[in-house]
């Protein structure tokens, strides 16, 4: 399942920017949806595929050692932390 998306504003009179935006998308087949008639919502069905899809991923990049550790996590965390007080 492919995760490209794109946000495109039309103007009936830019077919050149059009192509443009869509460009660099990889090939295969996509549905043009007004932004008005797009769901702004999850059901409740597709937030636990989500988070489940989020999960595996997480799982795949542990198996692939591409996790990073803790401590340096926790260090960045704080020192953001640390400035943003100081600044606030």
């Amino acid at each position: 399942m492919s995760t490209a998306r794109k946000i495109i504003d039309w103007h009936h009179d830019d077919v050149g920017g059009l192509a443009q935006s869509l460009k660099d998308l990889p090939d295969g087949r996509y549905v043009l949806v007004p932004e008005s008639e797009f769901a702004t919502e999850l059901s409740p069905g597709d937030a636990e595929q989500v988070e489940f899809d989020a999960l595996m991923a997480g799982i795949a990049e542990a198996e692939a050692g591409e996790m990073v550790d803790w401590s340096e996590v926790r260090a960045k965390l704080d020192a953001m932390i640390a400035g943003a007080s100081r600044s606030g």
